[in-house]
């Protein structure tokens, strides 16, 4: 079993505290990642199995954008690749 991408970020509410967290597990071998969070606005976790393609998954390379929606309250918890998000933050 080869792992094709993992991810772990901790995830800001609205209010720009850090409440949730998210983790992504996708196996080559498998057509759906594994999708672990904790909403940041409401608390709800989850973990359950989504297809590796859009909505969860939204470009490719350096581009890819990473969309979770909250299964209880609707919220959208989007990321960008780890990469590209310092890049981002230092330019600020």
């Amino acid at each position: 079993m080869a792992i094709e991408f993992v991810t772990t970020r901790e995830l800001t509410n609205k209010a720009g505290e850090v409440k949730g967290k998210v983790r992504i597990v996708k196996l080559k071998e498998q057509p759906k990642a594994l999708v672990d969070y904790t909403c940041p606005e409401c608390g709800f976790s989850e973990k359950r199995h989504e297809l590796w393609e859009e909505p969860l998954v939204i470009g490719e390379g350096t581009k890819r954008k990473f969309l979770v929606r909250c299964s209880k309250c609707g919220n959208e918890m989007r990321f960008l690749k780890l990469k590209k998000e310092a890049k981002k933050k230092k330019k600020k």
